[in-house]
C-alpha cells in the first residue's frame, strides 16, 4: 500500500494464502476462511501488480474472491434466521450453487491473469524458474546406425502452466464437490436420508487433490524465490519506480481505506425479520476498525474512530443477543402479563439505546477522520484561493451535517424501532409501520454515507490524478 518491498517480491508470503485455500469445503462452510487467503494472497502479489497490468487484474479478481468467501459466512447467518427447518436443504442447495458459480467465474480469470503476468514479468526480466520444463532422459532408437541413443526430452509445459492446470482442476472438484450432494434435494424438496454421506465422500476426493494443490504451489513458490537474478531484477525496478512516484502510494492507500469505509456503512443497513436484525452491525464496526487502522496516517481522528468502532462492536453484539434471547422466549405484548418478559424487554431496549449512542459517537468521529482526509488529500489541499477554500469548506459542512442528522435519525429509528414492538398490533399507525420507519431513516443513512464517502474517494483520486 505505502511502496514497500515484499520479502522476496511476496514470494515468502503466498505459501500461507494457499494454506487457507487448498482445503475443502463442507456446504458452504469453509473450515479455514478463503477470504483469509484471499487477502494474504492480494498482500503478497501488491508489487507485482504495481509492475504487470495482468498481475493488477488478478489483484482486482481476488478483492472480489474476499467478498465471496466473506458473504459464505453472512448466509450460514441468513440460512439459520431466515429460512424455515423444511426450506433449509433447498436454501442451502441455493446458496451453494450461486457461490460455487461466482466462484469458478471470478477465481477462473483471476488466476489466469496472476500466471500469464508472471510469465510475462519472466520473459522480459530474466525469470528462469517460471519457465522452467523439466528435463529427463530417455532411451531412443536411432536409425542411422540402428542402435539405441541416449536423448533429453522436454515437457511440454513450463512449471507456471503446470500451476495454472492443478488451480482450474483443484477450483473445479471442490466447488463440485461442494454442490452436487445438495442437488439431491430436489428430488423430495427435503434432505437427502445419505446426503451426509455424500458430503464426506466429496471431501475425501477434493482433499487429496487440495494437498497435491498445496505442494505444487508451494514448491513453485519456493523455486521462484531461488531464482535470485529475476528476483533482484524487479525488486529494483519496484524500488525506483517507488522512490519516483511516492504519490501514488499515498493516494493508493487513502483510497482502499475510504473505500473499506464505504463497504462498512454498505453493510450498516437493516433488516428484520420476526423482530431480529438480519445483518448485525457488529459488521460495519469490525470493518470501521479496519479502515481506521488502513487510515491512520492520513488523520488523527484515526483513534477515537478506532475507539469507539471497538466499544461498538461490543455494544451491537450485547444488543443483538439480548433481541434473540428475547424473542425466542417471549413475544412483544407479554410485557403487561409477565414480569421477567418485562425486564428481559427493557433490557434490550437499553442495550439497544446504548448501540445508537455508540452508533451516533462512531459516525461523529468518522466524519472527522473524513474532514481530515478531505483537507489534506483532495484539491483543497492544493489550492490557496481563500474564495474556494470556503467553497469547499461549504460543501464539506452541508454533506457532513446532513450525514450527522441521518446517523441521528437512524439510531433513533433503531430505539424507535424497540420500544414500539409491544404496541405493534394497537393499529396506531406510528406503532404499527415502525419496522419501515425504521429501516427507511437506516436506508437513508447507509445510503448517504456511503456516497458521501465515496465522493471523498473519487476527489483523492482526482487530485492524485497524473499519478494513478
Amino acid at each position: 500500500m505505502n511502496g514497500k518491498l515484499n520479502k522476496n517480491l511476496g514470494f515468502s508470503l503466498m505459501p500461507f494464502a494457499f494454506l487457507f485455500l487448498f482445503e475443502p469445503g463442507y456446504t458452504i462452510l469453509d473450515p479455514l476462511p478463503d477470504f483469509i487467503g484471499y487477502s494474504i494472497l492480494c498482500l503478497a502479489i501488491i508489487n507485482l501488480a504495481d509492475l504487470n497490468h495482468r498481475i493488477s487484474e488478478a489483484f482486482n479478481g481476488f478483492r472480489k474472491g474476499i467478498l465471496i468467501s466473506f458473504f459464505r459466512y453472512l448466509a450460514i447467518y441468513l440460512l439459520n434466521t431466515f429460512f424455515l427447518e423444511r426450506e433449509q436443504s433447498v436454501g442451502l442447495l441455493l446458496f451453494v450453487f450461486v457461490f460455487a458459480f461466482f466462484e469458478l467465474i471470478v477465481l477462473f480469470p483471476a488466476y489466469k491473469s496472476l500466471f500469464e503476468g508472471l510469465l510475462s514479468l519472466a520473459m522480459m526480466h530474466d525469470g528462469s524458474a517460471i519457465h522452467y520444463k523439466k528435463r529427463r532422459r530417455v532411451k531412443v532408437y536411432d536409425r542411422s546406425s540402428g542402435n539405441y541413443v541416449y536423448a533429453v526430452k522436454e515437457s511440454y509445459r513450463n512449471a507456471t502452466e503446470k500451476c495454472y492446470s492443478a488451480t482450474c482442476w483443484f477450483l473445479i472438484v471442490r466447488n463440485a464437490a461442494m454442490s452436487l450432494p445438495e442437488f439431491t434435494s430436489l428430488a423430495t424438496n427435503s434432505s437427502y436420508e445419505f446426503v451426509t454421506l455424500l458430503r464426506w465422500f466429496g471431501i475425501l476426493v477434493t482433499l487429496p487433490i487440495g494437498i497435491f494443490w498445496l505442494i505444487r504451489m508451494c514448491r513453485y513458490c519456493a523455486a521462484v524465490r531461488r531464482d535470485r537474478e529475476f528476483i533482484d531484477n524487479l525488486s529494483q525496478i519496484y524500488l525506483e519506480r517507488a522512490r519516483q512516484n511516492p504519490q501514488f502510494y499515498v493516494a493508493r492507500g487513502v483510497c482502499t481505506g475510504l473505500t473499506v469505509l464505504m463497504i462498512a456503512f454498505i453493510l450498516s443497513v437493516d433488516f428484520y425479520t420476526d423482530y431480529i436484525n438480519l445483518l448485525p452491525d457488529f459488521f460495519f464496526y469490525a470493518l470501521v476498525v479496519l479502515a481506521a487502522i488502513m487510515l491512520r496516517k492520513y488523520s488523527p481522528s484515526w483513534k477515537p474512530a478506532l475507539t469507539f468502532s471497538a466499544i461498538g462492536i461490543i455494544t451491537s453484539v450485547l444488543s443483538h443477543y439480548s433481541a434473540v434471547s428475547f424473542h425466542e422466549e417471549f413475544y412483544p405484548n407479554a410485557i403487561r402479563k409477565n414480569l421477567a418478559a418485562y425486564n428481559a424487554f427493557y433490557k434490550m431496549a437499553a442495550f439497544h439505546a446504548v448501540d445508537a449512542v455508540i452508533l451516533l459517537l462512531t459516525t461523529v468521529f468518522v466524519l472527522l477522520l473524513l474532514r481530515d482526509v478531505y483537507r489534506g488529500y483532495t484539491e483543497y489541499a492544493r489550492t490557496d484561493d481563500v474564495k474556494q477554500r470556503n467553497e469547499f469548506n461549504r460543501s464539506f459542512r452541508i454533506c457532513a451535517t446532513l450525514s450527522f442528522i441521518a446517523a441521528l435519525f437512524a439510531s433513533g429509528g433503531s430505539v424507535y424501532f424497540v420500544l414500539c414492538q409491544p404496541f405493534y398490533y394497537t393499529g396506531v399507525w406510528y406503532f404499527y409501520y415502525s419496522t419501515m420507519i425504521s429501516v427507511l431513516f437506516n436506508l437513508i443513512f447507509a445510503a448517504g454515507l456511503a456516497y458521501f464517502t465515496s465522493h471523498i474517494s473519487n476527489s483523492v483520486k482526482y487530485n492524485y490524478r497524473r499519478y494513478l
